[in-house]
Formats: structure tokens, C-alpha cells, sequence
């Protein structure tokens, strides 16, 4: 037992802070869960970051959520973190900036059959793009100098809509 806990905190003393420096890159993916009062999905997505400073930095993302009950949306973002280290390999950062939130609901064309003739409803798509701005907070926590893990949560404000979104993802740092 005292092997265990010797090699578990020589591990963890060899992690180190692994702070963020002005310059610094990531680039990841995540999966995400979008939930509106009438629409709730899965997504994939993809980011890349900049350290605009050891305190800031900037991420551009875009998320696709997966087609359900004939709709579909997608969103990209630019937003601002502030990285606030809480101990060795742990940050939180709230977040800030714009969205354009789009969404499209494709209805097939539907047959059914009444008195022996058959009716077809005709298909239907209707689509719209929002601008809005995300609002939110997030935790990472660096593995190692290079790869991070991180759990979103954001509040997308479009005109006559908002969309909440939860997201886990990973990042490889350069």
C-alpha cells in the first residue's frame, strides 16, 4: 500500500501546473447536449483555442446537433474565456460572446391510404439562422502538458429563443 501511495504522489508532483501562456494553442472536440423546452439532441463538435494572455483567451467552435423528429441545428461560436486556475492542472473560466445559432426541420412526404385512395402530405423544410450570444462557464483539467479534458455548460440567447447547451470535450495543447 505504501508503494501505491509513493508512486501516486510522485505522479501527481511530476503533472505540474501546467498553466496557460499568452501564445498558447489547443485544438479539440467535444459532444454536447443541446436542450430547449421543445427540442433536445446530441452533437459533435469541434474548437480551437488562443491564449490571448495567461488570463484570457479566445475559442472559435461550431457544434452539429444530430436530426431528431425531423430537425436538425447547428451553432458556431467565438467566445472569451477568463482562465482562473483553482490548483495544479485545474482551471475554471466563465465565457462570453457571439453565436449564430441555425436550425432546419425537413418533414418527409407522408402517405396514407382512406377509402381505398391513397393521399401524399408533400414535403416540407423549413429552416432559420439566429445571431445571439452564449453566456457560460466551464472546468479542464490538464492530464498532462499537452492533452486536457474539459465540462461546459452555456446559455445561447437568440431573438425569441434560447438554447441550453452541456458539453464534455478534449483538447491536445501546443
Amino acid at each position: 500500500m505504501k508503494k501505491v501511495l509513493m508512486i501516486a504522489a510522485m505522479m501527481l508532483m511530476s503533472m505540474g501546473a501546467f498553466a496557460q501562456e499568452a501564445g498558447q494553442m489547443a485544438i479539440g472536440a467535444n459532444a454536447a447536449y443541446g436542450f430547449a423546452s421543445n427540442y433536445k439532441t446530441f452533437g459533435l463538435g469541434a474548437k480551437f483555442q488562443y491564449g490571448i494572455t495567461e488570463d484570457f483567451r479566445a475559442e472559435a467552435s461550431g457544434t452539429y446537433f444530430f436530426k431528431k423528429d425531423y430537425t436538425s441545428a447547428w451553432d458556431v461560436n467565438l467566445t472569451v474565456h477568463y482562465v482562473i486556475p483553482v490548483s495544479e492542472g485545474l482551471n475554471v473560466y466563465p465565457l462570453l460572446g457571439p453565436t449564430l445559432f441555425g436550425i432546419k426541420v425537413d418533414v418527409p412526404d407522408i402517405s396514407f391510404s382512406f377509402g381505398g385512395d391513397t393521399y401524399h402530405s408533400g414535403e416540407a423544410s423549413a429552416s432559420e439562422t439566429r445571431f445571439g450570444v452564449n453566456a457560460g462557464a466551464g472546468i479542464e483539467y490538464f492530464i498532462s502538458e499537452n492533452f486536457k479534458v474539459n465540462f461546459e455548460a452555456k446559455y445561447q440567447y437568440t431573438k425569441d429563443s434560447d438554447w441550453p447547451v452541456l458539453s464534455i470535450g478534449a483538447a491536445y495543447v501546443f
